[in-house]
């Protein structure tokens, strides 16, 4: 019994040490984390777009306008984003995509970043829209995680979502994305085209339609590689072959074909208030949404 006291004693005097170490290491981890967001804010924020008011931060000039009522104190904020990956396994030619994102932060000004990031030869964008997408329909299967291994993925949802209804958009929504002026443009290997941005009134957790138009033959001769981000969870949406430029088509036509797959599209950005920051998750399969329920945006765990 003495030595059980004794030894409770001593963790007793060593907790509070190991609690500033635990929490020197978190702070530090913290800062390190918003550090890099200074520098590339393309992950989630849920700030709604009003200035971190509902945080406690946020407020009014003295004229009575809000911070966030004025452009010279906003920046650029990352409401989606996804790491690129390169893929063989798809070639397109003269076929429009339309990719589905849930967005976090909301906004009335937005602008998107293409990605060619694996590719060796340009990336010729002929046309690009964004608009939001029509209301849809989801019935959760009731999944159960199923661990294996390997893990089992859940079946998809009921519902509209799913299909080629949940393609559609709402048509007044809908706005031509531009490039330094120009409806289209080439996106040179390894690098990121940024659009011009339009105004678009973005609700927080809304779900936008990307939808872009490639004109040419998008193969993999010349080790080119195709980028995209395969764990999406998502359905989009790759038109026919030889379909032409369907980006301001309200629907996709109904020999669209289905795709989990997020395709060159890499970031999209609201302008928010000065306040407005954002977090990145850093993971493995379980942080991108493996084993998790498509279409749904329960995304972690599952």
């Amino acid at each position: 019994m003495v030595a059980l006291t004794d030894r409770r004693h001593a963790l007793s005097a060593t907790r509070p040490r190991f609690f500033r170490l635990s929490l020197t290491a978190i702070f530090a981890a913290l800062a390190l984390g918003f550090a890099a967001l200074a520098f590339h804010p393309v992950a989630l924020a849920g700030d709604n777009h009003d200035g971190g008011g509902q945080y406690g931060f946020g407020g009014h000039w003295g004229d009575g306008k809000k911070h966030w009522d004025r452009d010279g104190d906003k920046h650029w904020v990352g409401t989606w984003a996804t790491s690129p990956q390169a893929t063989s396994a798809i070639t397109f030619n003269n076929q429009t995509l339309r990719m589905i994102v849930r967005v976090s932060l909301g906004g009335k000004k937005v602008r998107v970043r293409f990605s060619n990031a694996y590719g060796t030869v340009p990336l010729v964008l002929g046309a690009a829209h964004i608009a939001l997408r029509a209301p849809c329909s989801l019935i959760y299967p009731g999944y159960l995680y199923q661990p294996g291994p390997p893990p089992v993925q859940p079946p998809p949802p009921g519902g509209t979502c799913s299909t080629v209804d949940g393609s559609a958009i709402i048509p007044g929504s809908d706005r031509v994305l531009t490039f330094g002026g120009s409806t289209s443009i080439k996106v040179f290997p390894g690098a990121v085209m940024v659009s011009d941005p339009v105004d678009l009134h973005v609700p927080a957790l809304a779900d936008l339609a990307v939808s872009f138009y490639l004109p040419n033959s998008v193969d993999i001769t010349l080790g080119n590689l195709i980028t995209r981000h395969g764990t999406a969870k998502q359905t989009s949406y790759i038109s026919a072959l030889n379909a032409g430029n369907l980006t301001a088509a309200t629907m996709m036509p109904s020999n669209t074909t289905l795709t989990t797959s997020w395709y060159f599209l890499n970031t999209v950005e609201v302008l928010a208030s000065e306040q407005t920051g954002a977090i990145v998750a850093l993971g493995d399969s379980l942080t991108d949404a493996n084993v998790s329920t498509q279409d749904m945006n329960f995304r972690w765990p599952y």
